[in-house]
């Protein structure tokens, strides 16, 4: 079955006997029993995600959604200028994960539409040393968890981290010295 609602002229034709649909998230409904001449109706409910970072939406990041957050059937959705982005959803338990990190967020949609607010911070990282921009491009540094690591390269003085979710971090400089973070919102 399609992620949005069917419409009359969209209605598939099966023959009489028992189903199950399966939506693209993995979800399968109870059991359908179709007799001759039967229309069934899926109930779906609009789940909106707001992203913020402070007082600053977020925009053109993705936000996949899971049934199962074991398997790989996912649905995304990628937030706009207003940091909002929408998808239409059965009743039942929800998983979501943003920028591409382990962790998942549960959710429950149950009979209304809903908005659920997404906040991440931002860190700011100033260079305090007597290194010119062109010495600083020589330098490696690297952002991130014990588990995954991102290059980053500062631009003037300063390092900027955009945004990001709450946790323990690294910041790794020439691969010899290292400086712990705890972000938290």
């Amino acid at each position: 079955i399609p992620a949005e609602p069917l419409f009359r002229s969209s209605i598939p034709q099966v023959d009489a006997g028992d189903y199950w649909l399966k939506d693209d998230l993995g979800m399968f409904t109870e059991k359908i029993t179709v007799a001759a001449d039967m229309t069934y109706w899926i109930e779906y409910h609009k789940v909106s995600f707001k992203w913020m970072t402070g007082n600053t939406p977020v925009a053109d990041q993705r936000v996949r959604v899971y049934y199962d957050k074991d398997a790989w059937d996912n649905k995304s959705v990628t937030t706009n200028a207003n940091g909002e982005g929408s998808m239409y959803l059965t009743a039942g338990t929800y998983y979501y994960r943003i920028l591409d990190s382990d962790t998942y967020t549960e959710f429950t949609v149950s009979n209304a539409d809903q908005t659920l607010a997404i906040n991440t911070a931002s860190v700011t990282i100033t260079l305090d040393c007597d290194a010119t921009a062109e010495d600083l491009k020589n330098q490696s540094f690297s952002w991130g968890t014990e588990n995954r690591t991102t290059n980053v390269q500062p631009e003037g003085g300063k390092i900027v981290i955009s945004p990001i979710m709450p946790g323990s971090y690294q910041l790794n400089i020439n691969s010899l010295n290292t400086i712990d973070f705890n972000v938290a919102l």
